[in-house]
């Protein structure tokens, strides 16, 4: 016969579904019952999860059936976590772009003698929208939307960026070093994302990464390939002794 104490604690078992997890969604297999002996609770340990109840006169009450809902509660945690962790990441990537936005306005506002950069600027700003719409279409797929104080504070300090290389005189090199820089950050926020998306079974946000990946490579390579001849153009129009900055 079970005794009280054990018998009270297997009602609450029963009662709570079988399990030591907390989501009661999911279907519970009973768990297995069985007096054992200490060496045979020793040697169940070694093999499964096992809750050994004391009975009287030395005697002891497995019970196993907790290994799998210790794993599925683990699993629903950590996807739990995962979707948070991507949300964070949509919204801090969506206030980047407000960023790049900012940055790039600010050259246009500026850029006089270097007209293929400026070209190349304006198809990008254009990407960049639609980059934005593509990360809020993610963020409503998953009930959730951008931040709109990130994005107010990083547009802010995208000016600041900018405006900071106005008085140089090399400002279109120094915007064009900023250019790569932030271009491959935006690469290596991206390819995070798609990681998260991924592991997280979020396909239709992995294409829509994907996508934007693709464009940020593209302008960096520009940015990179395009910096040589810029910086040439620079050092001609200062030797001809005019405006050269912007």
């Amino acid at each position: 016969m079970v005794p009280a104490h054990a018998a009270a604690f297997l009602i609450l078992l029963g009662a709570s579904g079988c399990s030591f997890g907390t989501n009661d969604a999911v279907p519970r297999p009973p768990p297995s019952l069985a007096r054992v002996s200490e060496s045979e609770a020793a040697d169940r340990r070694r093999h499964t999860t096992l809750l050994v109840i004391p009975l009287d006169q030395g005697e002891l009450l497995a019970v196993e059936g907790a290994k799998h809902e210790r794993r599925f509660n683990m699993a629903t945690t950590s996807t739990s976590h995962l979707r948070m962790i991507f949300v964070t990441g949509l919204q801090n990537v969506h206030a980047v772009e407000h960023q790049a936005l900012s940055l790039i306005d600010r050259q246009l506002d500026r850029l006089v003698r270097y007209p293929e950069v400026a070209e190349r600027l304006r198809l990008h700003r254009t990407e960049t929208q639609v980059q934005i719409r593509r990360l809020d279409d993610i963020m409503g797929s998953l009930g959730e939307r951008s931040s709109s104080l990130k994005d107010m504070a990083l547009s802010f300090m995208g000016n600041l960026a900018a405006m900071g290389h106005v008085a140089a005189p090399d400002e279109v090199i120094k915007n064009q070093l900023v250019n790569a820089a932030f271009e491959n950050y935006e690469i290596a926020s991206y390819t995070s994302l798609i990681a998260l998306a991924e592991a997280g079974a979020f396909p239709t946000a992995t294409a829509l990464l994907r996508e934007t990946l693709g464009e940020e490579v593209a302008m960096a390579a520009w940015v990179q390939d395009s910096l040589p001849d810029l910086t040439r153009k620079y050092v001609a129009l200062r030797a001809g002794g005019g405006g050269a900055s912007h």
